[in-house]
């Protein structure tokens, strides 16, 4: 992708990292940390080597992502609720985040960047009209928005029904 950025005068790239990296270490994930490490430490040079030619590089790093492979994991430990609530523990915000949340991330903060760094991109035209390329990346982020609250809402509602019925 750099190529292309370089051939085009910048871009963006949002990397995947963690804070189980450089920043924290967790047990029994060295192979994985090690890894995430490496990302931020990509992300930290082509940052600092392709700044003045237009191109950011910035890594989200975010805890525990509830996932299939997590669940596998937390099973395999033979207490899988035990083994849940100790990950929910070492969570700041007192539960895991989701996916949906992390993909969210990435669409606002993305845009955010062609906004801020790239309206060159947005004000492109498209045809002889008067539309340009902020208008469908603009309304495609409106309608990933609603998808993505409506999943995450009936996510929501299936995980707290029972909670609060009780209340």
């Amino acid at each position: 992708f750099l190529p292309a950025m370089l051939e085009n005068g910048g871009g963006s790239i949002i990397n995947m990292a963690s804070v189980v990296s450089s920043t924290i270490a967790a047990p029994n994930r060295f192979v994985y940390g090690v890894t995430k490490a490496g990302v931020i430490g990509l992300t930290k040079a082509i940052a600092a080597d392709f700044v003045t030619k237009g191109i950011r590089c910035n890594a989200i790093c975010p805890g525990t992502i509830e996932s299939p492979s997590l669940n596998d994991r937390m099973r395999a430990t033979g207490d899988y609720e035990a083994a849940r609530k100790a990950f929910i523990a070492r969570q700041p915000m007192g539960r895991m985040a989701t996916a949906e949340e992390i993909a969210m991330l990435v669409v606002y903060y993305g845009f955010i960047l062609l906004v801020a760094f790239n309206k060159e991109f947005l004000a492109t035209k498209l045809g002889a009209g008067v539309m340009t390329m902020g208008m469908p990346v603009g309304l495609g982020v409106i309608v990933f928005t609603i998808v993505i609250t409506a999943i995450y809402v009936r996510r929501a509602n299936s995980e707290y029904d029972d909670l609060t019925d009780a209340i």
